[in-house]
């Protein structure tokens, strides 16, 4: 007995009608819903590969118009001006950036979140870790990162 494979097509579209809402994620799925009357301008989701981040910011770029800030992005030089001209970002996967040694990448993250909060930017984090999982070296990144409105 062998196992079928069967070649659907794909479906990139991450149409907001198309999320099935449950009670996992019913939380952070309301929360997105209201934007931009968030109570913070910063989101972390956190949660399993696989367990629908990437949709829900999918979902929220379509109503925030944000940017997806990368490896290249965060330590680019021109990163304070990228953001002056944007509104909204979003950087998946926080936790590639948080080795726990204070590495650039992590002082970008920081810088970031400076720049945001300071020209009331909105950023939505996601995360396989939830924040006290993650790898922070730096003190002012983690009271930072603790400040933020997170939801598994």
């Amino acid at each position: 007995m062998f196992q079928s494979i069967f070649n659907f097509a794909s479906d990139d579209s991450y149409k907001m009608t198309d999320f099935i809402v449950s009670s996992y994620n019913k939380t952070a799925y309301s929360y997105i819903e209201q934007f931009p009357a968030w109570q913070s301008h910063n989101l972390l989701i956190y949660g399993a590969k696989a367990s629908g981040k990437t949709y829900l910011t999918k979902i929220w770029q379509s109503k925030s118009n944000a940017i997806i800030i990368n490896k290249d992005l965060l330590q680019s030089s021109n990163l304070n001006q990228y953001c002056s001209e944007h509104a909204a970002f979003i950087c998946e996967d926080i936790e590639i950036y948080l080795d726990g040694k204070q590495t650039s990448l992590e002082v970008a993250v920081f810088i970031l979140l400076n720049i945001c909060r300071t020209q009331q930017k909105h950023i939505f984090f996601t995360s396989d870790k939830s924040l006290h999982q993650l790898n922070i070296n730096s003190a002012d990144l983690h009271s930072r990162l603790n400040s933020i409105t997170n939801f598994n």
